[in-house]
């Protein structure tokens, strides 16, 4: 190995030093970045050819070092509370999905810091929309005539609200794996012995039965001749506590309880009726029942999409806290929060930066050392060169 060689070997470590510093600031730099992921970097070392030696084996001549790769920590960063209820963190595994508006390609952020723009689109500092389930943009409410108040974020990803019209009345599946219900409630004012039905702005009818037991939707509850049975309905009805689809209790194949409106479509809906027969022989009017929408209800198409992918290192960085899909990450395998693969969301939170200040601080003080050390062997390579040199004069 000639001088020359040792003097290019100390310039690569000095090469590789000085690019695990420039990852080691820029960790330190996004200690406070929004869900960063920390890198660090993995060296490689480099081989010539062999060794001048009297050995019979095949020494290999090492030629320094160099970069192998820069590798991103996805591990779990910490998880601080904000007072805003559209920012969101994910605990486990997952990214959210971001889009540019009119734009089709995707981009993936562990960064929720999102709020509701102009349009009533959820989006996040870049403005850039997030989608739900189906791939969609989320658009939460209109802000110039807004249906809810109070909004939060499921731990299933799913957007609430409290509607500001008591008659409103949501048609929805709050969560991918279930099935749709309807969200809203009435109150029944005086007794009633007959199946109540609540029609709908569209004409559409959810019609509750009325009986003795379990098979009714609404069981007897008051007892209206005083002989000490029940025979008479009266009070608050809460319509998601009801399968809009027919039920079988037992498994039998059986229907034991009928779905309340089958054929119910999702959307947004006000109750326009209530009728029902009065136990007391009066007429059914409006004064005998009061629309109570008062409880949250889930906002249409608001349940936030979290994909996986099979190599989280193969994203491609993009800045601005996104990732786009590379060729080493496999395409992104789309769903919801909290369904036993990905993790399950926190609403007015966001995830704070995973990187570690004292880790980075002692890989800055290793780093620094490599560097001064390989300098020192381009200078001890220098002086024996010139010691060459100078043999020669």
């Amino acid at each position: 190995m000639g001088i020359s060689q040792a003097m290019n070997i100390g310039v690569s470590g000095l090469n590789a030093s000085a690019t695990a510093l420039t990852v080691v600031s820029d960790n330190i730099a996004n200690v406070n970045t929004t869900a960063f992921k920390a890198n660090s970097v993995r060296f490689g070392d480099l081989v010539a050819g062999y060794y001048s030696t009297l050995s019979q084996d095949s020494d290999r001549e090492g030629s320094g070092t160099a970069i192998m790769g820069i590798v991103t920590e996805f591990a779990q960063g910490p998880l601080i509370s904000t007072t805003r209820w559209s920012d969101v963190a994910i605990n486990g595994e997952g990214f959210f999905s971001l889009q540019v508006p009119g734009a089709t390609k995707v981009y993936y952020t562990r960064d929720g810091s999102f709020h509701m723009d102009k349009d009533g689109y959820l989006v996040n500092e870049l403005g850039y929309r997030v989608l739900n389930r189906d791939g969609n943009a989320i658009k939460v409410d209109n802000p110039s005539d807004p249906s809810f108040s109070n909004y939060y974020v499921d731990s299933n990803g799913q957007i609430w609200g409290t509607p500001t019209d008591p008659s409103q009345v949501v048609i929805y599946a709050a969560n991918a794996n279930q099935s749709p219900k309807a969200y809203g409630s009435v109150y029944i004012k005086d007794p009633v012995n007959s199946d109540v039905t609540i029609t709908l702005n569209d004409a559409t009818q959810l019609v509750l039965t009325v009986g003795q037991d379990n098979t009714f939707h609404l069981q007897f509850n008051t007892d209206t001749d005083g002989d000490g049975e029940m025979d008479a309905f009266q009070g608050a009805i809460n319509l998601s506590e009801f399968s809009l689809t027919d039920v079988d209790l037992d498994g039998d194949g059986n229907i034991d309880i009928f779905g309340i409106s089958p054929n119910a479509e999702p959307g947004y809906y006000t109750i326009a009726d209530v009728s029902a027969t009065l136990a007391s022989g009066n007429n059914w009017t409006k004064d005998n029942w009061m629309a109570t929408s008062n409880d949250p209800q889930p906002v249409l198409n608001a349940q936030l999409r979290v994909s996986t992918f099979a190599n989280n290192n193969g994203l491609i960085r993009q800045g601005n806290n996104l990732f786009t899909q590379g060729p080493e990450s496999k395409f992104p395998i789309h769903g919801t929060a909290n369904d036993g693969i990905r993790g399950n969301v926190f609403s007015s939170t966001i995830e704070g930066s995973n990187v570690d200040i004292a880790k980075e601080m002692v890989n800055m003080i290793t780093y620094q050392a490599s560097y001064n050390a390989n300098s020192k062997t381009i200078t001890t390579s220098a002086e024996l060169l010139n010691t060459a040199v100078n043999m020669v004069r």
